[in-house]
Parts: C-alpha cells; sequence; structure tokens
C-alpha cells in the first residue's frame, strides 16, 4: 500500500506516452497570472506555497494565486489508531462561511452562481467538485480535470508533514525500521476527509479517459490504502483492471493472494477471471509480446470457472462469443446466472470494466479453449446465496468494515455503482439505496458519520 508520490504524476505519463511537443508546456510551470480570479496577484507567501512540490498535484500556469481558505490537516488525538496514524481535514470559520454559501448555491440551483463563487474562492474543495461535475456533463472533460487537479493540489498542500513522510515509502529502507511505520488513515466518517476520497474517485475517471492508466492505477491504489479496512468506494472491484490496463500484473496477484483481504476476495467473483489475465500479460512479457501457451492462466482461469461460472457466462453474451467465433456456450455455462443479488452486481461491475481486456483475441482463444474443457458443476437445488451468507459469517455483514448491509448490498458497493453512472449497473441497485443517494458533492454519506 505504499505509493511512490511520483506515480501519481500524470503529465509526466502524458509526456512518456505521447511526447513533450504533445503536452501543455506550462504542466508544472506552477505560480501564473489569475487564470479564473481569486486573488490573481498574490502575496509571497502565496506564490511560495504555489511553487511547493506536492504530493497529489503540481500547480499550473495560469491556476489563481491564493491561499487554501482555511483548509488544513490535523493529527486525531495522539494519532495512532487500531488503522494507523489518523489525520483528519480541518476547515477554519472563513472556510465554513464559504462552505454556507456553497451550500446557498447548491440550493439556488443556478451554475452562473456557483461559478461566480469559485471565481472568489479558487480553492474551495466542494465548489470545485461540483462545478467539475457541471463540465463533466456538458462533457468539458480537460477543464473538469483540471478542476480535479486543483482540488487534489488544495489537499496536497494542506497536508500534514508526517502524512506525506508516512505515505511515501523511505528512499532508503534499511535506515527505517518497517515495523515502526504506521500507514496514514483518514476515517471515512468525517465530510471533510470524503471531499478527498471523491476528488480522487472523480480523476481516477478522469485519468482513464486520457488513457494514463499508471497515474490512474496509482491514485486507486492510494485511495483503497486511506481506510483499507471500510474501503468506502469498494476500490477493490475496480484495482484488477486499472493494474491490467496500466500492464502492472504483479500488482493483481499480490492484490488477489494477499491473506488480510482473502475473505472479502472471495466475495468477488471476478477476481480469479483477473488473476488469468495477469498471468496472460506476464507470459507475453517473457515471449516478447507474441504470447506463448499462457499454461498457468489457463489453469487458473480454469479455478475461476469452476468457483463462478456465471461470470463466463455472461461474458459469453456481452462479447458476442457464438457469432464471432461460432462457438455454441459450453452446456455446463449455458443458462447460469448468479445465485443472489450482489453477486449478479458485481458480476455485472466486473464485466462492464473487463470486456474490453477479454475481447482481445488471446483472452477470448483461452476463455473459450477452457470453458470448452472444464467440467463444471451443475447449479445446486439449495438457495446458494443464502449458504454463502452463512459460511463467511460476519464478514457477509461486514463486507467493508463500518458498511451497513441493505437489501444484501453492502454500502461501499452500492457507492461504487452510483460513482460508475452505468445505467445498466446503476438498474441492478435495490430501492432502499436509491432512495440513500445524496447530493453530487456528498453521494451516499455513511450512516456512522460525524
Amino acid at each position: 500500500l505504499k505509493i511512490d508520490p511520483k506515480s501519481l504524476d500524470a503529465a509526466q505519463e502524458m509526456r512518456r506516452l505521447f511526447g513533450r511537443a504533445a503536452m501543455n508546456d506550462s504542466t508544472d510551470d506552477g505560480g501564473g497570472g489569475g487564470g479564473g480570479g481569486g486573488g490573481g496577484g498574490g502575496g509571497r507567501a502565496e506564490r511560495g506555497m504555489m511553487l511547493k512540490r506536492n504530493i497529489f498535484a503540481q500547480a499550473k500556469a495560469g491556476w489563481p494565486r491564493a491561499g487554501s481558505g482555511g483548509l488544513s490537516m490535523t493529527l486525531v488525538g495522539e494519532g495512532q489508531s487500531e488503522y494507523g496514524t489518523e489525520f483528519k481535514f480541518q476547515h477554519s470559520p472563513a472556510y465554513q462561511d464559504v462552505q454556507r454559501q456553497f451550500m446557498m448555491c447548491v440550493l439556488s440551483m443556478d451554475p452562473n452562481r456557483m461559478i461566480s463563487l469559485l471565481h472568489h474562492n479558487p480553492y474551495h474543495i466542494s465548489t470545485l467538485l461540483q462545478v467539475s461535475e457541471i463540465w463533466t456533463h456538458q462533457r468539458d472533460h480537460t477543464l473538469a480535470g483540471d478542476l480535479l487537479e486543483r482540488a487534489l493540489f488544495a489537499f496536497g498542500r494542506s497536508t500534514h508533514s508526517t502524512f506525506v513522510f508516512l505515505l511515501s515509502p523511505p528512499s532508503n529502507p534499511n535506515s527505517i525500521s518497517l515495523a515502526t511505520l504506521n500507514h496514514p488513515y483518514l476515517s471515512f466518517r468525517h465530510f471533510t476527509n470524503r471531499e478527498l476520497f471523491l476528488s480522487i474517485w472523480r480523476y481516477i475517471h478522469n485519468l482513464t479517459m486520457r488513457g494514463t492508466f499508471r497515474a490512474a492505477a496509482s491514485y486507486a491504489r492510494l485511495l483503497y490504502s486511506l481506510d483499507w479496512r471500510r474501503d468506502p468506494y469498494a476500490m477493490v472491484l475496480a484495482l484488477d483492471y486499472l493494474l491490467l490496463k496500466a500492464h502492472q500484473p504483479q500488482h493483481v496477484l499480490t492484490l488477489a493472494h494477499a491473506k488480510r483481504w482473502e475473505k472479502r476476495h472471495n466475495m468477488i467473483p471476478g477476481i480469479g477471471y483477473s488473476v488469468a489475465l495477469a498471468y496472460m500479460q506476464i507470459e507475453e512479457d517473457k515471449h516478447g509480446g507474441r504470447g506463448g501457451e499462457f499454461i498457468l492462466a489457463r489453469e487458473y482461469l480454469a479455478k475461476a470457472l469452476r468457483k463462478a461460472p456465471w461470470v463466463a457466462a455472461r461474458l459469453w453474451q456481452v462479447l458476442d462469443i457464438e457469432e464471432k467465433m461460432g462457438k455454441r456456450i459450453p452446456s455446463g455455462l449455458w443458462g447460469r446466472t448468479a445465485p443472489d443479488t450482489l453477486s449478479n452486481l458485481l458480476t455485472e461491475i466486473y464485466v462492464e470494466r473487463m470486456r474490453e481486456l477479454w475481447g482481445a483475441a488471446d483472452a477470448m482463444k483461452i476463455l473459450v479453449e477452457t470453458a470448452e474443457i472444464v467440467r463444471v458443476a451443475p447449479p445446486p437445488l439449495v438457495n446458494v446465496g443464502e449458504v454463502h451468507k452463512e459460511s463467511l459469517g460476519e464478514e457477509w455483514q461486514n463486507w467493508g468494515e463500518g458498511e451497513e448491509m441493505v437489501d444484501e448490498i453492502p454500502g461501499n458497493v452500492a457507492r461504487h455503482v452510483i460513482l460508475m453512472d452505468v445505467p445498466g449497473i446503476t438498474a441492478g441497485l435495490t430501492r432502499g439505496w436509491k432512495e440513500r443517494v445524496g447530493m453530487v458533492y456528498d453521494p451516499v454519506a455513511p450512516k456512522d458519520a460525524i
């Protein structure tokens, strides 16, 4: 869960992918002109804050020179908790006053009023998130991403020095006892922390649209690490996809085989299929991109097919394998469906993301060949969903620690689906969760929110 801050630099990845000439050379040139209001000239202190290296995002020329407006981070108590070293973002009285103005803008439902508020408070997080969504709906993803970067920049320059130290791996691990290092922890219960979670989630989506998957995968690992026991956005459902798109298959294997997450992963029907794809990537690298026999990939795919055959059945349907390859679905997969509401939702999430990777020629070929030879047990006559819940005990009720269960769907999975905003998947949410959807700047706040 340690993150190298350099891997969060999307601009660096863009330069690697498309060349320096394709990039705006102002990306890392902090402290430029007004560019959006909010104190264009700025003082020496503001200029220093703009130029200082930031763990989340670097300042851009054209961004307003202004202070944080009263956003800061503090240690909670003495910082130590059973989850790690706990931190919390906090708002000054002046920041809280801007927050009240923001709420009035939300109630007015006037986007021009919201944009005006941002002009005068260029680093107010809730306003940045709201205006970013306005531009996203207008399909201006470049400007939407710029506002998300500004939000992350505001968070980054407000972080506690200890937070930055704990988040980054030491340059010389031998000089520091890793056993004494606690990972930073941000409780999702605090609204001030939830804004960082939401900023990172939306930025990950923006990065995937740009094709910068290495940065997106690093931000996903960061988001997962900040509260991995609760995993409030169920990032474990997206990490395998992002890591595979970033061509980091070894991270997928580490994630899938980690003992501490074993019970949670047992509930994710697609994880075994992703392990097979990871072994495919490893073998392709070994053979210079040409692929090979994919022995390990086939082995793990066979295990996944036996454990969750309904995932393969859904892939067969979505990829239209019968039409493309002239292969009818094997009898063991025909008519197979997920055994319960949650498994069905998780399958739809997996297939929606991974259809691109499984649609590649080699991947589709081994899926078909393995499915044709693997003996899949027939569906049980009993309600396997109830048996599954009983076998997992409290782990089923606490799919993410502290998350409530409504209609067999845990809060973090519901939050994940709502933020994905894919109509076909959102339709799978039960009425109990659809009625809980909150505002754009704080969707599905936890029941134990502070």
